[in-house]
């Protein structure tokens, strides 16, 4: 189970955030209801399982990388709701 995540975390999170990203255009463009903040999330998402992705891919993934990236998400998600 661990080498599957491995090996399509990266995939897995471009399908999140496109479906993401459809929802938001959906309601943006048809039904006049801003839905700003799921397409900003599902970008940031998309940019977090990407990092995360290529790092496990390496022979020796540098866990610091991986840590950070996480802990930036998370912040950089608490930061965009309380603002």
């Amino acid at each position: 189970m661990k080498n599957v995540i491995k090996k399509y975390i990266s995939l897995i999170g471009f399908v999140i955030a496109a479906l993401s990203l459809s929802i938001s255009a959906y309601y943006e463009y048809y039904s006049n209801n801003e839905l700003k903040m799921l397409g900003d999330l599902a970008v940031m998402f998309w940019g977090a399982t990407f990092i995360i992705g290529m790092e496990l891919k390496n022979k020796k993934p540098k866990n610091w990388l991986i840590y950070l990236t996480i802990g930036l998400f998370f912040t950089t998600i608490l930061f965009y709701l309380f603002s």
